[in-house]
């Protein structure tokens, strides 16, 4: 993954569309193409019966989450993936653990906009836009809509996930990984173009190598870190 990443972002990309990136096709293959593909050629494709129950998160957890998104989003190279590894550690319960990765990439996502902001660095797909679009935002918008859309999540999806609980084990699994895996290819195509596609059809055998050999996924993290450490030392 190291030397896709190296040879990907240091490679004449062709600006099909102005939010297209790099990055879009090369962690949709590493990340979540693979993950579809497994779902969608399992034996376990479908999905169970849900329980619906209002539950409070743990704070514990989402400090965790937290603190760790912070500091990953300081550093280059490093994603809320990590961040949700290093604060999952010791964490026993599937709840504590979707808390702590909920608050993980909250805490990434909304930090990576303060690091554009204060220090012109991306740390993020979506920072990474913005700047290409030339629309930075001030800290003043990222607090007022931070706080608008987080309150706004928070309600719709208490009201959407009790809604979707009842139906959705109606739901095939595999077509609906086989959707959003076209979906996806569709979008990584419209905007990077065909030296996007092919970036993606060569990461996703690398995401795929992960579940075959019984490694985390996050070692795919290496197409960033590997690239960065080598332009950091010269």
């Amino acid at each position: 993954s190291g030397f896709l990443g190296f040879v990907a972002l240091n490679s004449e990309f062709p600006q099909v569309n102005p939010a297209g990136s790099v990055l879009l096709p090369l962690l949709t293959g590493l990340f979540g193409a693979p993950v579809l593909l497994i779902s969608a050629f399992s034996n376990s494709s479908n999905i169970p019966r849900q329980e619906r129950r209002l539950a409070f998160p743990s704070v514990f957890a989402a400090l965790k989450g937290s603190i760790a998104g912070f500091f990953v989003s300081i550093f280059p190279g490093i994603s809320s993936g990590v961040a949700t590894v290093v604060s999952s550690i010791g964490e026993r319960s599937d709840r504590g653990y979707i808390v702590t990765m909920s608050s993980a990439n909250t805490a990434n996502a909304i930090l990576c906009f303060f690091m554009l902001i204060a220090a012109g660095r991306t740390r993020s797909g979506a920072s990474d836009a913005l700047k290409s679009l030339n629309l930075v935002p001030s800290f003043q918008e990222i607090a007022i809509l931070s706080i608008f859309s987080g309150i706004v999540a928070f309600l719709l999806t208490i009201f959407f996930g009790l809604l979707i609980a009842e139906k959705i084990e109606k739901i095939d699994g595999r077509k609906l990984s086989l959707s959003v895996l076209v979906f996806l290819t569709a979008i990584v195509l419209l905007l990077t173009g065909l030296q996007g596609l092919a970036i993606l059809l060569s990461a996703i055998p690398i995401g795929l190598s992960t579940h075959f050999l019984g490694v985390r996924r996050i070692n795919c993290m290496g197409c960033l870190m590997v690239p960065v450490m080598i332009w950091y030392t010269g």
